[in-house]
């Protein structure tokens, strides 16, 4: 192969000087000759500098190096950066989207899931993936792989039908009587969490409660859910702009009397 000449990496799509491709994507590609100069490598996508193997030394802006591959990755600052990129969350020292613990679709860190894979896992209030209990009864909880009967403060959700978060059935069996520590409960019954990953992550999580729960809710219901998160999420810039309004009164007060 000459420079300039392509391998077919995807189906009909040639990618420019490749020489070997692997899962669709180019891995190896050819020296560039600048003039009478010494061959030079051409990098990679992401990368500024790579060694004649293609495996990047630096790479462009708002990206970041994985050391363990040689590869460039987009830098992120904050978890919903890795949104993207399920069951990851942001490393803040390395800025990569780094995959969460065993069993955990969402998480906040490596240390605590938010939201673990329902189909093996029990996600615990101390964000922790524990093992599936089978058939619970209602009023049952998982606690550490065994099923024990719920109250107040038990570590992950109580069976109350289809309802979730709940630490305490109703007497219809289908509903919470009250919620998980760490959870509240909204004027349609539901028990829901507040995720600091972004407004758009609670709407998603609340939609997914919502639809597991079985609640029928017309559009005005879900909007008024929705609207729920937003009230909560509001109500703390709400309360510091009225400290500190409060405070630049009093200081023109005192301004005004001293003068």
């Amino acid at each position: 192969m000459i420079f300039g000449q392509s391998c077919y990496c995807a189906d009909n799509t040639p990618t420019k000087n490749c020489v070997e491709c692997a899962n669709g994507k180019c891995t190896h590609v050819l020296l560039e000759k600048d003039g009478q100069k010494v061959p030079h490598t051409k990098c990679l996508h992401a990368c500024f500098e790579c060694d004649e193997n293609q495996k990047c030394l630096r790479c462009v802006q708002a990206h970041t190096l994985n050391k363990d591959t040689n590869t460039c990755h987009n830098a992120c600052v904050h978890n919903i950066d890795c949104a993207q990129a399920r069951g990851s969350f942001c490393n803040i020292p390395t800025r990569r989207c780094t995959p969460c613990p065993t069993g955990c679709i969402y998480c906040q860190s490596k240390d605590f899931c938010l939201i673990c894979d329902k189909s093996n896992f029990v996600t615990t209030i101390a964000g922790i993936c524990e093992p599936m209990c089978g058939n619970l009864e209602t009023g049952q909880y998982c606690n550490d792989g065994k099923a024990d009967t719920c109250g107040i403060y038990i570590s992950s959700e109580c069976k109350c039908g289809k309802a979730m978060n709940c630490s305490t059935c109703k007497e219809d069996g289908v509903s919470c009587a009250t919620c998980l520590s760490g959870t509240s409960m909204d004027h349609y019954g539901i028990c829901y969490k507040i995720i600091p990953h972004g407004l758009a992550q609670q709407q998603l999580i609340k939609t997914e409660i919502v639809e597991s729960s079985g609640v029928q809710l017309g559009v005005g219901a879900a909007i008024g859910v929705i609207f729920t998160l937003v009230v909560l999420t509001g109500s703390v810039g709400a309360i510091l702009y009225a400290i500190l309004k409060k405070r630049n009164k009093a200081a023109v007060a005192v301004d005004t009397a001293t003068n």
